[in-house]
């Protein structure tokens, strides 16, 4: 059964869209059977993950979408939590802000990484069984970890520089027995991300291979 409602996470930069992962995200059934897209308060940008939501907004004009931000308790006890400034200025230029439903949920006091706190928060007030992640660091990978274990992640396998002139693969690594280079690959929530359970999407060959090195995280993800 499809989930009516969507999360998206990813690299929230240095992506190329212009490549074959962006196509393989655009063309997901999870993204063509829902009705709602969820995401934890990140700012519009061309090199994003982001930039999916304006793309799946365009094409499909009911679509509902949900942000998630930080309460000002996260700012106050010096958290570093998504910009509602920011958040505002960057989807009012895609023209999306009107379309955006800004829902806030406090994050704990002293929280090292408020990101992995709202959206680990996200999760649980959607109820949302569906996740979709275009790339995605460390901050992702925590959160696929504490996830329900009832919660599918669909990684689409972008990556992006790494600033030392290599490249950064998606943190969520691949299931264990799965297609080393395929494009898209699903794992359960609750650290399943090595399951043999997990199982890579048929006839979608071809994607990056996931790095060895571990995540270099500067900012969200």
């Amino acid at each position: 059964m499809a989930s009516a409602t969507v999360h998206l996470k990813g690299f929230a930069s240095g992506l190329d869209l212009s490549g074959p992962a962006f196509q393989a995200a655009l063309a997901l059934p999870e993204l063509a059977a829902c009705e709602a897209l969820a995401w934890d308060g990140d700012a519009h940008a061309e090199d994003s993950f982001t930039a999916l939501i304006a793309a799946l907004a365009e094409r499909w004009p009911a679509l509902r979408l949900m942000a998630f931000l930080a309460d000002d308790e996260a700012a106050a006890n010096g958290a570093h939590a998504p910009s509602a400034d920011g958040f505002a200025r960057s989807w009012g230029s895609a023209g999306l802000l009107d379309r955006i439903e800004r829902r806030t949920l406090a994050v704990p006091a002293g929280a090292a990484n408020a990101w992995e706190e709202l959206g680990v928060a996200a999760l649980l007030e959607t109820g949302a069984t569906a996740v979709v992640c275009l790339g995605g660091g460390a901050c992702v990978r925590s959160e696929q970890l504490r996830a329900p274990a009832n919660v599918t992640f669909t990684v689409v396998a972008a990556d992006r520089p790494d600033g030392g002139g290599g490249r950064e693969a998606a943190a969520i690594p691949r299931p264990a027995g799965g297609e080393p280079t395929a494009m898209v690959y699903r794992v359960p929530g609750g650290g399943g991300g090595g399951a043999s359970g997990a199982t890579a999407a048929p006839g979608e060959a071809g994607g990056a291979a996931s790095s060895s090195s571990g995540p270099k995280l500067s900012h969200r993800c």
